[in-house]
């Protein structure tokens, strides 16, 4: 996997190989995700992509997810985005239900 990076700025720790991208940070997967944010980290021990900030993906299938927080392998294949919230062109059935008697005397 290959990924484009683009930004204002990058800060390489050559101790560790470590990776902080800065300002206007656009990441294109070779899969067709894209990820931006202001910043953006790579661990290298750990071959893990972090930020803790506002994060904007989208997915090959055009999905638009926004979040606040984002982790990642270095292929971007598998990513979560913490408090969600966005676009997506799948149907999703999301039911409501109300807990079971039982479920609500356990809390009591």
């Amino acid at each position: 996997h290959a990924s484009k990076v683009d930004c204002d700025e990058a800060i390489l720790n050559e101790a560790n190989d470590n990776l902080e991208l800065i300002g206007n940070v656009k990441v294109l997967s070779d899969k067709g995700v894209n990820v931006t944010t202001t910043k953006l980290y790579w661990n290298e021990q750990l071959c893990k992509i972090t930020s803790s900030e506002v994060v904007r993906v989208i997915t090959a299938d055009k999905d638009t997810i926004f979040g606040v927080g984002f982790e990642s392998e270095k292929s971007l294949d598998n990513w979560t985005i913490l408090k969600p919230w966005g676009v997506t062109q799948k149907k999703l059935n999301l039911k409501l239900t109300e807990p079971s008697k039982d479920s609500t005397d356990e809390k009591n």
